[in-house]
């Protein structure tokens, strides 16, 4: 766009006045006519335009302040200067450049003086308040034929939250990285047989460098187990059917060791025809030993449970043949003293015997009815630690015998049977009870 002033020279422009870009027609120029007008009224809606686009428009002379002529309304809203306050101090541009960004700054701008190429660049500016402010600065050099002059005509976006938000995606994936680089899970990135990333765990499980697996992408498969090479291969496979896939599988080491590995692969969501995917490989070796040490250990008690159970099932069988034997005994026992002994007796009883005979024969008979008896056998299976006199004076007292009874029929003393009365209480569990001794073993009987 060629700008001429109302009056005056270039020079009028950087006075603290008005700034005045738009053209005016003059009606007394007879070349002036319909078009002239037409003209005025295109550049007229021109510099509305630019007045209400989203960033600040500029024209500056090639020098090495590049002095502002004319800029857009915007300059107030962004940088927090009138464009009064901003045309009226020549030297602005560069007193607000960044100290980090002025010398790169000045010199394309020098660079552009010189060689009338564009100038394109990004810096940062300090505003009123001193807040920073990101630029992209984009301008080409426009000669006035009049005046044989060149200006630089410019357009200055800001850019301040892209900035701002690829500073957060920049520390985000430092701390991305500072997070994947030190834990021990390996963790890659690949494309169809590209490999992306890959983490500097992969050299202390694989044991090989991370430039072998960049060169190669499948090159992590030569270490796996030759059993297991089908399982690993479906982490290559994954981004062919845009699935989940997590697998166990072994790899040896150069050293010979076999590690247990447990991966997981996923592909990331895109609208584009690359799938990404995502593997995280986990060394579970320690796991794995635990798992087998603890089926061994199973393994163990099962076959520990099932010896003894054939154990107990064989001690079941013996105590069924002894209780069966016991019976077998018992009843012999029995029909010998009844079929044998209880007819002799009956006939010693017929015969002439005087009474110390007859007495003796009747505590024959007693004896051997205590050994038939089921009171004896019940009492002797229950308390095995009754001594043989104690259970035939425990059968007499359930009798009803009192403790003289008892005295004369088996020849003791008085303070023989008191005895071992106590100590049949005490067998019994009855010497601190008032339980009756004689009631207490009619009970056997039931």
């Amino acid at each position: 766009m060629t700008s001429k002033r109302k009056s005056g020279d270039s020079s009028s422009a950087t006075a603290a006045g008005p700034q005045t870009v738009a053209l005016q027609p003059d009606a007394s120029d007879p070349e002036h006519g319909p078009q002239s007008i037409d003209g005025f009224q295109m550049e007229l809606g021109f510099q509305r335009l630019i007045e209400q686009a989203p960033a600040i428009t500029y024209i500056a002379t090639l020098d090495e302040a590049s002095t502002t002529l004319y800029v857009s309304p915007q300059v107030e809203t962004i940088l927090g200067y009138s464009p009064r306050e901003y045309r009226a101090d020549p030297d602005i541009r560069r007193k607000k450049l960044h100290p980090d960004d002025r010398e790169y700054v000045l010199a394309q701008v020098a660079r552009c003086c010189a060689s009338g190429e564009p100038f394109d660049c990004e810096y940062r500016m300090l505003g009123k308040a001193e807040q920073i402010v990101w630029f992209r600065d984009a301008a080409v050099v426009v000669g006035d034929g009049s005046s044989k002059r060149s200006f630089l005509y410019g357009i200055m976006v800001d850019i301040t939250a892209q900035k701002l938000a690829q500073v957060e995606l920049e520390k985000s994936e430092q701390r991305f990285r500072e997070l994947i680089e030190n834990i021990r899970e390996v963790f890659w990135l690949r494309t169809d047989h590209q490999l992306l990333y890959v983490s500097p765990a992969y050299e202390k499980l694989w044991m090989c460098s991370r430039e072998s697996l960049y060169r190669d992408a499948d090159s992590f498969l030569h270490a796996v187990h030759p059993d297991d090479q089908d399982i690993a291969r479906r982490i290559c496979e994954i981004e062919k059917d845009s699935a989940r896939f997590d697998c166990e599988f072994r790899i040896i080491q150069p050293d010979g060791a076999i590690r247990w590995i447990w991966a997981r692969s996923f592909t990331l969501p895109e609208t584009g025809q690359v799938v990404r995917t995502v593997t995280v490989a986990d060394d579970i070796t320690e796991r794995k030993q635990v798992e087998l040490m603890l089926r061994e250990r199973e393994a163990h008690v099962q076959e520990q449970a099932r010896r003894l159970e054939e154990v107990n099932s064989a001690l079941r069988v013996l105590l069924r043949e002894r209780e069966h034997h016991k019976e077998e005994l018992e009843s012999s026992i029995l029909t010998n003293i009844t079929a044998s002994v209880s007819p002799i007796i009956q006939q010693l009883k017929s015969t002439d015997l005087d009474s110390g005979q007859r007495e003796l024969l009747g505590l024959l008979e007693s004896r051997l009815q205590e050994i038939a008896s089921p009171f004896v056998r019940k009492l002797s299976d229950q308390y095995l630690s009754l001594a043989p006199g104690e259970i035939r004076i425990a059968r007499l007292i359930k009798e009803g015998k009192g403790t003289k009874e008892i005295a004369k029929i088996l020849h003791l003393g008085l303070t023989t049977v008191l005895t071992h009365r106590q100590n049949i209480r005490c067998k019994l569990g009855l010497k601190s009870s008032k339980v009756n001794l004689q009631s207490f073993l009619a009970t056997f009987d039931k």
